[in-house]
C-alpha cells in the first residue's frame, strides 16, 4: 500500500469512528514511510518529493480528523457515565418490593 492510500484509508477510517481500521491503516502507513525514507536515500528525485508533499497535506488533514475523533470519544464517553451515574442512582432509591400472600 502506498503512503497515499494508507493515509486516505487512515482518514476514512478516523471519520468513520472505526478504530480497528484506524490502527491498520496507521501501520500501513508507518511502513510506507520506511519505504519512501528508503528511497529517498538511493535516489531522490521529483516525484518522490511530490508523493511526500501530498502525504504531508494528507498527514495533517489526519491530525485534525484524529482531534476530532478524540472529541466525539470523550462526548460520547461523559454521556455515557451520566446514564451509568444516573442508573446506579435511581437503582440506590428504588426498594425492592416483596408481597408475601398470607391467606391460605
Amino acid at each position: 500500500m502506498t503512503l497515499e492510500q494508507a493515509g486516505r484509508r487512515a482518514l476514512s477510517a478516523a471519520a468513520a469512528n472505526d478504530f480497528e481500521g484506524l490502527q491498520g491503516a496507521l501501520e500501513a502507513r508507518a511502513e510506507a514511510i520506511a519505504q519512501i525514507q528508503d528511497e529517498i536515500q538511493t535516489a531522490p528525485s521529483e516525484s518522490v518529493r511530490k508523493r511526500l508533499s501530498a502525504a504531508l497535506e494528507l498527514g495533517e488533514a489526519l491530525v485534525k480528523e484524529i482531534r476530532a475523533l478524540k472529541a466525539r470519544t470523550g462526548v460520547e464517553s461523559a454521556r455515557l457515565a451520566r446514564i451509568q451515574n444516573g442508573l446506579a442512582a435511581g437503582l440506590g432509591s428504588v426498594r425492592p418490593r416483596v408481597h408475601v400472600d398470607v391467606s391460605f
